[in-house]
C-alpha cells in the first residue's frame, strides 16, 4: 500500500538518507517505504512520529477527513483507498 510518505517528507524538507538515519533504516529501507513496497507499521509509527504527525496522516490527507464533535472528543471519518470501508477516529 503506498503511503503519503514521500508527500509529507517534502512538505518538511526531509530527505530519504535524513530520514533514515533518524529511525534507524537503510536508504534502502526508506525507499521502500516511500514507494510502497514495505508497510512495516513499526517503521511507519517511527516515521510518523519522526515527521511529526499522527500514523494515520501517512494514510488520508487531513483535508480529507470529515469531522464529528460528540461531547469530549474529536471523531474523524474517512473512507480507506483501496476497499471504501468507513475509517473512524477518535481523538481524547
Amino acid at each position: 500500500m503506498k503511503t503519503r510518505l514521500k508527500e509529507l517528507m517534502q512538505a518538511k524538507g526531509i530527505m530519504s538518507k535524513t530520514l533514515a538515519e533518524n529511525i534507524g533504516l537503510s536508504e534502502v529501507s526508506v525507499s521502500a517505504l516511500v514507494n510502497g513496497r514495505s508497510n512495516n507499521l513499526e517503521t511507519l509509527a517511527k516515521a510518523a512520529q519522526y515527521l511529526g504527525v499522527p500514523v494515520w496522516q501517512l494514510f488520508v490527507d487531513p483535508s480529507e477527513v470529515i469531522a464529528q464533535t460528540d461531547p469530549g472528543e474529536e471523531r474523524q471519518e474517512t473512507r480507506c483507498p483501496h476497499c471504501g470501508k468507513s475509517l473512524h477516529i477518535t481523538i481524547k
